[in-house]
């Protein structure tokens, strides 16, 4: 996974290539994001990497949508599908974020019955005038996404050492992210 870009190069390769576009009078945005590449620890899977999706995913894409969001001023059309679900998608779309795209959600059991859900929590969304994203509220989002329950794994603790380590590990994640919200 050294491959992956960091994000000061990833910011000046969008800067560029938003200017490009500008001048060649097309449109630019960006996909958020598919999966995240992680090494797999525990090998649960076969090979050295798996890829996190849906909920889990959800708190990590928001934050970088809001991140990118705030260095374009909302000017830079986001296409969103990290973690959006019935539970989430109201929340995406009133912040100016489109399309936003599903997969893991429908994969579980009743997931294309979720839709319906899904299109009634659009239908009674605001935002539907908004032109770009809407960057004080996609960063609220941001901040909220980092406790909300839905994505929130809650484990049976197995052991007296498990769970300090679990906690101690979503409180370095939330205070990672909102050092990175103020930056």
């Amino acid at each position: 996974m050294t491959h992956d870009l960091k994000i000061d190069q990833a910011l000046e390769m969008l800067h560029r290539l938003m200017a490009l576009a500008k001048e060649r009078r097309l449109g630019f945005g960006v996909k958020l994001t598919n999966t995240l590449g992680t090494i797999n620890r525990k090998g649960a899977l076969p090979g050295d990497e798996m890829y996190m999706s849906g909920r889990a995913l959800f708190p990590l894409a928001i934050n970088v949508a809001a991140l990118l969001s705030r260095e374009f001023d909302g000017r830079l059309p986001i296409s969103y599908s990290g973690g959006a679900s019935q539970l989430t998608i109201r929340e995406i779309f009133e912040t100016g974020i489109r399309p936003i795209t599903m997969a893991t959600d429908l994969l579980k059991p009743g997931g294309y019955l979720r839709l319906s859900a899904c299109m009634r929590e659009l239908e009674q969304a605001s935002g539907w005038d908004l032109q770009q994203v809407d960057v004080p509220r996609l960063s609220a989002l941001a901040e909220k996404a980092i406790s909300m329950e839905y994505t929130q794994k809650h484990w049976e603790i197995a052991g007296p050492h498990r769970g300090r380590r679990a906690a101690t590990a979503h409180r370095l994640l939330r205070r990672a992210l909102r050092k990175r919200l103020r930056d």
